[in-house]
């Protein structure tokens, strides 16, 4: 009995610790596929809020620094689908407005930037300055005026906002030039989400 018995007994007990192990395996196994589900689901909602708070950051500089632009403008000289040129101020006082008075917003949809050029005079002496200077009539041609010295180093760009996906500008009147309110509505992205300012701005002309 001892003779045939224990060997079985043997066997019998290895039998049971592989079908322990397997069941171990499985286990484990389960915990690690759980615990993948769980990092996906965290890094997702991560990345989610990384998301959110990158649309609440574009969103409040956007509008702050649009709406400043539009109200601390004399009035708008052009507006097209994508740009919009203001008459910061006039500063000498000759109703005329001057290449150094203006600022062209500009919407690139390639590159999902809204932009601004302004002219910018640091170092360059009185001569330079007069001989890039430039005087319009209001009835000039100002977007393609302000194109035509995009990439001169006195016109640079400076980006307001990454990842705009559209823009539109609304005016008071049908003339803009004589328009008193300026509303703008961007659509601004993030990842996969989606926000839009909308905002209204009074112009400083009347």
């Amino acid at each position: 009995m001892t003779t045939h018995g224990l060997p079985t007994r043997i066997r019998r007990a290895a039998g049971m610790t592989l079908i322990e192990m397997i069941l171990g395996l499985a286990g484990v196994a389960m915990v690690g596929l759980a615990v993948a589900a769980m990092t996906s689901a965290v890094a997702y909602g991560t990345s989610s809020s990384k998301d959110i708070r990158s649309l609440v950051v574009k969103h409040k500089t956007i509008a702050s620094r649009l709406t400043a632009a539009l109200r601390g403008s004399h009035r708008v000289l052009a507006s097209n689908n994508a740009i919009l040129v203001l008459w910061v101020e006039d500063v000498n006082g000759d109703a005329v407005p001057q290449l150094s008075e203006l600022r062209r917003l500009e919407y690139e949809g390639a590159a999902g930037e809204l932009r601004s050029y302004k002219t910018d005079f640091t170092g360059m002496t009185e001569a330079q300055i007069a001989a890039v200077e430039a005087t319009f009539a209001l009835d000039a041609n100002f977007i393609n005026e302000t194109a035509s010295r995009i990439g001169q180093t006195y016109f640079p760009v400076e980006v307001w906002s990454h990842g705009v996906a559209g823009w539109t500008a609304s005016f008071n009147d049908a003339t803009v030039q004589d328009a008193t309110l300026v509303a703008y509505r961007i659509t601004l992205q993030s990842g996969d989400l989606t926000d839009i300012a909308i905002g209204t701005a009074a112009m400083r002309n009347k």
